[in-house]
């Protein structure tokens, strides 16, 4: 055998493998901050028109990868949603959902352009409600290595009455908490989400509140809910934004049973067994345990 033939046979296998090793580093890619959010119950909110809000970064990490995001949408506005910052291997394909998140608004999908090129979507809304978007790669075989892009939200029509928007949380455990009372001074109300719209539970409403026509200027904003301090907060409402404020409520510890700095089961559990001891659930222990705060605690952890 000569020389160059053997050459080719050593040199082959090699190129061979070193092929398959760069195939498999650019298809192995980690899914992004917001996976898994392949279905629209698992969508991640965005919060539109908001300076707090930067685009959101995605990537088609896996074969026939989907990404969902969802936003509020409000009558009489149009608003322009933007996939922007392709990979050079991404392709995206854009649809519009109505608020059941099965209906599409659009004829079709957008996908006007190729590889490395933005895509846009501008929709005139009609009626209040939660919107989904769909996003994936228009090759479903394409993921890995440059397939990022990133997801920005806009409404384009003004000026329209402020908003707030936020999450609520226990500022000791980061829990998300359900059915908080939010307030305004300009006689608004409204409560965090429990996650439930239109009979579907989304993940990342929990906990979300909304506020909205809020007139231009300063606004007093509280939270109240059992067995926490009271929020409240000066904000500033401008035209065409929507303020996004995260409110951490702080636990009021006089039904911290058993003084470990956490209001929870192990509180009810030491009330109980101190009421036993006693054999007198109407007495006041050390002037603080009653049934009634037991019963309190239980209830407030169904919540």
């Amino acid at each position: 055998m000569n020389k160059s033939l053997m050459t080719r046979y050593v040199l082959f296998p090699f190129i061979l493998f070193h092929a398959m090793i760069c195939y498999v580093l650019a298809e192995t890619t980690n899914g992004d901050q917001y996976e898994d959010d392949n279905t629209y119950a698992r969508a991640h909110y965005f919060v539109v028109s908001s300076p707090q809000q930067f685009p959101q970064s995605h990537n088609f990490h896996e074969m026939a990868d989907v990404d969902w995001v969802i936003f509020h949408g409000f009558s009489g506005r149009s608003y322009d949603i933007y996939a922007i910052e392709p990979g050079s291997r991404c392709d995206i394909a854009l649809e519009l959902y109505d608020t059941d998140g099965c209906s599409m608004l659009l004829n079709e999908p957008v996908d006007k352009r190729g590889k490395g090129m933005p895509e846009e979507i501008n929709f005139y809304f009609t009626r209040d409600g939660l919107y989904h978007i769909k996003i994936y790669h228009s090759d479903q075989y394409i993921y890995g290595e440059d397939t990022n892009y990133k997801i920005d939200i806009q409404s384009s029509v003004a000026p329209f009455s402020g908003s707030i928007t936020g999450l609520i949380t226990d500022a000791k455990t980061g829990v998300r908490l359900i059915n908080v009372l939010v307030s305004s001074d300009k006689n608004k109300q409204c409560h965090s989400s429990n996650g439930m719209y239109q009979d579907t539970f989304y993940d990342d409403l929990v906990g979300r509140y909304l506020m909205y026509n809020l007139e231009k200027g300063t606004t007093v904003l509280s939270a109240s809910y059992q067995n926490y301090e009271v929020f409240a907060a000066s904000i500033e409402i401008k035209e065409v934004e929507t303020i996004e404020k995260n409110i951490q409520l702080i636990p009021e510890f006089v039904l911290d049973l058993n003084k470990d700095n956490y209001i929870g089961l192990a509180d009810a559990i030491y009330g109980l067994n101190r009421l036993a001891e006693h054999k007198n659930s109407d007495n006041v222990l050390d002037k603080q345990i009653t049934l009634a705060d037991v019963m309190t605690i239980l209830n407030g952890m169904c919540h």
